[in-house]
């Protein structure tokens, strides 16, 4: 099997229009079928730009994960997704760069129109770059979260930033991030059922709920790019491969495959004995030990082990690969 990049799983998911607008719908607007699928149009991810102040300059390159414009009467709103694995204590910051950039894209898109037609009719407009009363489209970014462990980042650039008089915080502009965890999106009323199902399955497999997806799923099949986005967000490569080389749709078929293989039990042994010998030991090491098995159940890749047992446990990259080698066990 070819390696595939999990930006990608995620991107090619959520292009989809239908999962797309349910999944702002839910998270965003209560459920209210706001952004409809045939509103909906692909939009260009890069955000690059240069910034200029005076005689500063400087040009950044961004890249957003999945963008569409939602067309509502004659004008339309910008809506930006970022798919996000582990927790970033400055995403915030980074969504707020974001808009900004897609921001300002518009304004020089605006201001070269402008000065190309040379129809600026003042003084303050040719300053500005805009006509009177003309306005940019709003910009709303959603993160969706699909870690294991529950969102402990910042969610505000409020949140980012240190203590500041009372008087102050009255006026300081804040941003507020708009975000979705997976572990906690059972909350949502979805109504497109793809969207629903991946989130529920990933649920239930950090949960460990394993019998509750085959009683549930046992007589469903599913998609190919659902399995594939489940696999992903799961960290279980061997989703993937069996729907590849053997043709499993049934995520029944799968379970039953991988608890076969040892993959299930391995999980759960690796569960307990991570919290038995967390127990016995008394020590944190313990927990960190058994960590390392329930990931490598997983058949996660080493790298992507060493950086988890690093946010997770707060370990130095030489501590981590100490536990990856046994030498702290």
């Amino acid at each position: 099997m070819k390696e595939i990049k999990t930006d990608t799983i995620f991107k090619e998911f959520w292009r989809s229009n239908e999962r797309f607008a349910d999944l702002f719908n839910a998270a965003l607007f209560g459920g209210q079928e706001v952004l409809t699928p045939d509103s909906l149009t692909e939009a260009d991810t890069d955000v690059s730009g240069t910034v200029r102040m005076g005689d500063y300059e400087r040009t950044l390159a961004r890249s957003r994960d999945v963008v569409k414009k939602f067309a509502y009467g004659m004008e339309f709103m910008v809506c930006g997704l970022e798919n996000q694995q582990s927790v970033h204590y400055a995403m915030p910051l980074r969504n707020m760069v974001y808009d900004a950039m897609g921001y300002l894209k518009e304004y020089e898109e605006i201001r070269r129109t402008h000065r190309r037609e040379r129809n600026l009719g003042n003084r303050e407009e040719f300053l500005s770059g805009l006509k009177k009363g003309e306005r940019l489209h709003p910009v709303i970014t959603l993160t969706v979260y699909y870690g294991e462990k529950q969102w402990d980042g910042p969610r505000s650039l409020k949140d980012m930033v240190a203590e500041m008089p009372e008087e102050a915080a009255g006026v300081f502009a804040d941003y507020r991030m708009n975000l979705l965890e997976v572990l906690d999106s059972g909350k949502y009323h979805f109504h497109n059922r793809e969207v629903e199902t991946a989130f529920e399955i990933t649920r239930e497999v950090f949960a460990g709920q394993f019998d509750n997806i085959r009683k549930k799923y046992k007589d469903v099949r599913l998609g190919y790019e659902l399995l594939r986005m489940i696999g992903k967000m799961t960290g279980s490569k061997e989703i993937i491969e069996m729907r590849e080389s053997k043709g499993v749709e049934d995520m029944c078929t799968a379970l039953d495959e991988l608890k076969e293989q040892g993959r299930q039990s391995g999980l759960q042994e690796g569960r307990t004995m991570g919290i038995q010998e967390g127990r016995t030991m008394g020590r944190r090491e313990g927990k960190i030990s058994g960590a390392v098995l329930v990931y490598r159940e997983f058949r996660m890749p080493e790298e992507d082990i060493r950086q988890r047992l690093q946010e997770k446990f707060s370990l130095t990259a030489e501590e981590a690969e100490k536990y990856l080698t046994g030498e702290s066990i």
